[in-house]
């Protein structure tokens, strides 16, 4: 290291002591209060908005009782079957409209959708916008409940400005709908009516149900970011006590304030914690500088031998200094220098004899399990064509050139620990038909191979055995004999090694007494577990469907 690595070095640990803890605790304090300041604020614009849903709730509920009075006049009936009450019904309209400040237009239309009186009267309103064709089995169905509720529909506006239409039935004295009134409220008319009641700094806007703008002034058409926001929605409750998610939405209510105006404080006080810590900094700085300078001498000497040892070269000695504490310290590390020199080379020759005793060990116990192998499956072979010398000498040939030509593929691979996937599936396919000479009709098998059987390799005989194992105690004991199945594949996503073998049978199940007797398993498991470790995990399963082993292996081919 240099010079200035080392003054760094201990400025930066004086830096941590000093100035991390105060860094630590003023953000913790300043983030505490920002979002104490965000939450209060947020809170307070949620209560504002809540509070201005349920005055517009109010004035919709107001509008809507008002306009029921208004359809239940008798002169409103009587005016769409005589001449005489049209004026009458004609004022009614117009008081309604007068004293209710939302409504924009009002009509009354009779059973023909004829215009019967209208507010503000003018020529071009006499007739309905677009929005107003309609029918009354449209609105309130063919069997409409009598006197119960009005539709909400939503609508434009002469100049094309969407707003909410509200239509009531009116009904006749045999129970009949014989008019139909309609008003139409304005979005801007119901902001106005919210936004009288907060400051000016307050901005409104209003949302359809699906999230679509429908008004917004012009005063906070500006940057997102820049705003405090909170939606509440505005329903056609009928009742204070009245669930809001049993009323349809009308529209959502969002009240927005500037973030600079609600979180000035908290801005004005982390701009004098920024201040006060770039003090602080610059003053532990100052001194971290002048001691480390004090104390650079004895640092570089130490560090000049701790980089020699880094290096492995632990004979190099440090320098007198003039601070005893220091000097103490490094004597004994010129000592424990030394120690570890000697300790160090006479480990690693250690290492290298205890490496080399672990591998002969190794390679000789696999050796052994696998000449165990040869035998018992020759004693075995054997002993089944001895069985059918007496019995049909021709198949007992038979099986002596099958085993014959079998041996010859076993003998090849005497020297070899793993073997090619491929010559492991040859000696089994070879298995198999020298078997198929014996059982007949009694035995079919099938091998399954999803891997690059050239490039992968297996414990020699290991496949064999297991193959081996399942004639014995499955197919051979079952009357109607059964089928083989040896199947290679990749391991699923997880297994710790990359490949995986089952081999089943449909034979007879096996007996508790040779799930535990067996030494070809326990041979194919000790050998597994020496290659591979113990993480083959060989299984054995056996039910009255069958038996089946597994075990998982990594492919890689043993030096």
């Amino acid at each position: 290291m240099s010079k200035m690595s080392f003054r760094w070095i201990v400025t930066l640990a004086m830096l941590a002591v000093g100035v991390v803890p105060v860094i630590a605790l003023s953000l913790v304090f300043v983030t505490k209060a920002y979002n104490m300041s965000r939450s209060n604020a947020l809170e307070g614009l949620q209560l504002m908005a809540e509070g201005g849903a349920s005055r517009a709730e109010q004035e919709i509920r107001l509008l809507k009782t008002r306009l029921e009075f208004l359809a239940q006049d008798s002169d409103m009936e009587f005016a769409v079957r005589s001449l005489a009450f049209v004026e009458r019904a004609d004022r009614l309209v117009r008081d309604y409209r007068a004293n209710n400040s939302l409504v924009n237009e009002i009509w009354y239309f009779n059973a023909r959708k004829e215009v019967v009186a209208s507010a503000p009267i003018a020529v071009e309103m006499l007739a309905p916008n677009k929005d107003m064709e309609f029918s009354s089995e449209e609105l309130f169905g063919t069997n409409p409940s009598p006197r119960e509720l009005s539709v909400f529909k939503k609508c434009h506006t002469r100049d094309n400005q969407l707003a909410m239409c509200f239509f009531q039935a009116v009904w006749g004295i045999h129970g009949d709908v014989v008019g139909v009134i309609a008003i139409q409220v304005k979005f801007s008319q119901v902001a106005a009516v919210v936004l009288s009641h907060f400051e000016p700094s307050i901005g409104v806007r209003l949302y359809s149900q699906e999230g679509k703008l429908v008004f917004a002034p012009e005063r906070i058409q500006e940057s997102e970011d820049l705003f405090l926001r909170f939606r509440a929605p505005v329903t056609l409750r009928r009742s204070l006590n009245e669930e809001k998610n049993l009323s349809p939405v009308l529209f959502v209510l969002e009240l927005s304030d500037r973030i600079e105006e609600r979180l000035k404080p908290v801005h004005s006080m982390v701009v004098q914690m920024v201040l006060y810590l770039l003090a602080v900094f610059v003053t532990i700085i100052s001194v971290s500088i002048a001691v480390a300078r004090y104390l650079l001498r004895p640092i570089q000497s130490m560090t000049r031998v701790v980089g020699a040892y880094r290096q492995g070269a632990f004979a190099a000695q440090t320098e007198q200094v003039e601070f005893f504490e220091f000097q103490e310290f490094m004597d004994t590390l010129n000592s424990l220098g030394e120690r570890i020199q000697f300790y160090t080379q006479q480990v690693a020759e250690d290492a290298c004899r205890e490496s080399a005793l672990k591998r002969v060990v190794a390679e000789v116990e696999l050796q052994t399990l696998k000449n165990q192998m040869k035998p018992h499956f020759l004693f075995n072979a054997l002993n089944n064509i001895v069985t059918l010398v007496g019995i049909d000498p021709e198949k007992a040939q038979q099986l002596l050139v099958k085993l014959s030509e079998l041996y010859r593929l076993i003998l090849a691979q005497t020297e070899k620990i793993v073997i090619p996937l491929a010559d492991e599936l040859s000696i089994v396919e070879n298995f198999l038909a020298l078997q198929l000479v014996r059982f007949e009709k009694r035995l079919s098998f099938e091998i399954l191979c999803d891997v690059d059987r050239n490039h992968v390799f297996v414990p020699g005989l290991v496949l064999q055995t297991l193959v081996e194992n399942a004639l014995k105690h499955g197919i051979e004991p079952c009357r109607e004999g059964g089928k083989i199945q040896v199947r290679i594949c990749e391991s699923e996503v997880g297994a710790v090694l990359p490949y995986q073998v089952e081999v089943t049978n449909t034979g007879q199940p096996l007996r508790s007494q040779e799930r535990n007797n067996g030494k070809g398993l326990e041979n194919t498991r000790r050998r597994l577990a020496l290659i591979d470790g113990e993480s083959h995990g060989l299984t054995l399963e056996s039910t009255n469907a069958g038996t089946r082993v597994k075990f998982f292996f990594s492919g890689k081919q043993y030096d």
